[in-house]
């Protein structure tokens, strides 16, 4: 049984995953996709544990939130810039492309999931933490209007029993009110001017944030298709005639 070739030379028909002879199609393999993206989510989970464990022992109690926060930043950003690399190096080789256009391809497709994946665990860590939170205010406002009430009847009852007695708590407790809304009021403008500021820096914090988050999405990108067209191999030059 001879063999046949596809119009590229050296290009056996027993490689049709990755050039069909009929009609020219690319193919993409999604096993290689997996495959990269599985390397590039355990390579990033072991970066970051790492990160994790220097960062408890370079990090001391003089270090500010700010600069805790971007060294955490910053090594999150190259992680991922790392491992989407090696991912991308991986899907490339088992693809088996026969051009660096084709593997750049399959590194963007794995990217491309690499990010549905991080949205849907934010989006779930988010969901998880919102009903927790709910759940927790759920019982303490009902701990609270409970407690209320059963207060409620304790004063009632000693109101009736002794009415005097009931009518001087009332006054000490009218008394003590008007001296705690005073305080009240001087807290509560204190807390708006500090609020001011605390959500001016916020804002600036959430603008820088964001921009870096842009700048290694398309980083991430670069990288996971750089590394996906390198083991890719080149194009074979066509048969003659």
């Amino acid at each position: 049984m001879s063999e046949r070739t596809t119009p590229y030379v050296g290009l056996p028909d027993t490689a049709a995953a990755r050039y069909d002879a009929r009609d020219g199609a690319i193919r993409v393999r999604w096993s290689a996709v997996f495959a990269g993206l599985i390397i590039a989510a355990v390579l990033q989970l072991v970066l970051t544990v790492l990160g994790l464990a220097i960062g408890l022992d370079v990090v001391g109690t003089r270090s500010s939130a700010s600069s805790v926060g971007l060294g955490a930043g910053l090594w999150t950003g190259i992680t991922a810039i790392v491992s989407l690399f090696v991912g991308g190096l991986v899907t490339g080789r088992v693809s088996g492309a026969w051009s660096k256009g084709l593997g750049l391809l399959h590194g963007l497709v794995m990217w491309g999931l690499a990010m549905l994946l991080d949205v849907w665990l934010v989006v779930a860590g988010v969901g998880a933490v919102a009903g927790g939170a709910l759940q927790l205010a759920n019982s303490v406002v009902g701990g609270a209007v409970s407690g209320v009430a059963q207060g409620a009847t304790t004063v009632g009852a000693a109101a009736a029993a002794r009415p005097a007695s009931a009518r001087r708590a009332a006054e000490r407790v009218d008394s003590t009110a008007q001296s705690v809304r005073a305080q009240a009021g001087s807290t509560i403008a204190n807390m708006q001017a500090q609020a001011g500021e605390v959500a001016a820096g916020a804002q600036q914090a959430a603008t820088t944030g964001a921009w870096g988050a842009f700048v290694a999405i398309v980083l991430t990108g670069v990288a996971a298709a750089l590394g996906a067209a390198l083991t890719a191999r080149p194009a074979l030059p066509r048969a003659a005639g």
